[in-house]
């Protein structure tokens, strides 16, 4: 069984702090932006609990799919609150009109796959079906902000064919971890190779208490006090991986465009990848618990 990434709501209110998060100054994506990158034409697939009509991500929502047995096929309503919160990390734009926030790629579209139910669980068989659909859409990036203790053959082959297609998986690491990088916390699918294993930090550069460490972690985002879109056009302040993952696969968005945009051409995967870990930044950690490093654009 899959389920999400337990993650922590802090708090729940009817307005954001602030139009632009703390978590897109750490990223620095703001210089992207006045460049003129702010995620246009590119697909990014979410693979969560679904998304819930919200000011500042309806309009987002290019397709959606319900792959659990909550509802009908075209019912991919959030129920739990998780995937609104992830999606908004990644896309939310503000109407102009109500309050609202920003995400880090805010002109992106978002394909939605419901694979949790309201109880934040999951069968293997509709994750499944989520990365074959979503391959099939041929999104640019797949955001997966949940895990499995168990390895699976057939989610790892489905991730392997994203790749083949120049699809990057990002994946949240998990939230198991005991502060101790002599320690392996193994989370599926963010200990497959062949995934972006996302850790989480706060904007002071400390690695949280709970973030998943091994050798597999790829990099670290922003995962404290994260705040982000909710259900019943609500805003909270989470934290967990599951908000770390978000913000690389905004952050991926943002560097695609750029890459489409001076060389005339799609990147790779493993150019994109390349790309990634160059805006990378060591901020002193253990391998184990930041990967080649924290996300920011310089």
């Amino acid at each position: 069984m899959f389920k999400i990434t337990d993650y922590e709501i802090n708090s729940i209110n009817n307005k954001p702090n602030d139009l632009i998060p703390k978590y897109i100054k750490y990223t620095n994506v703001e210089k992207l932006w006045q460049l003129g990158y702010k995620g246009e034409d590119i697909k990014i697939g979410i693979i969560d609990t679904g998304i819930a009509d919200h000011v500042c991500l309806t309009p987002k929502v290019i397709k959606g799919k319900n792959f659990t047995n909550e509802g009908s096929v075209d019912d991919f309503r959030d129920l739990n609150g998780h995937g609104t919160n992830v999606a908004s990390i990644i896309g939310a734009c503000p109407d102009g009109i109500h309050d609202g926030i920003y995400g880090i790629a805010p002109n992106c579209g978002l394909y939605i796959a419901k694979c949790l139910t309201k109880s934040g669980n999951g069968d293997i068989g509709w994750i499944s079906n989520a990365l074959r659909w979503l391959i099939e859409e041929n999104v640019d990036l797949i955001n997966m902000s949940l895990g499995s203790f168990e390895y699976s053959k057939e989610i790892d082959e489905l991730i392997e064919l994203a790749i083949d297609k120049d699809i990057l998986c990002v994946v949240a690491a998990g939230n198991e971890g005991d502060f101790n990088s002599n320690t392996n916390e193994k989370s599926y699918p963010a200990y497959l190779n062949n995934s972006i294993a996302v850790g989480a930090i706060d904007i002071d550069n400390t690695v949280t208490k709970f973030s998943n460490s091994n050798d597999e972690i790829d990099c670290v985002a922003p995962g404290y006090n994260i705040v982000g879109c909710y259900l019943n056009n609500k805003f909270a302040s989470t934290s967990g991986t599951s908000q770390s993952a978000p913000c690389v696969s905004g952050f991926l968005a943002l560097l695609k465009q750029k890459f489409i945009a001076e060389r005339n051409r799609k990147p790779s995967e493993m150019e994109l990848y390349a790309h990634l870990i160059k805006h990378c930044k060591d901020i002193g950690l253990d391998f184990k618990f930041q990967g080649e490093g924290a996300i920011c654009y310089e």
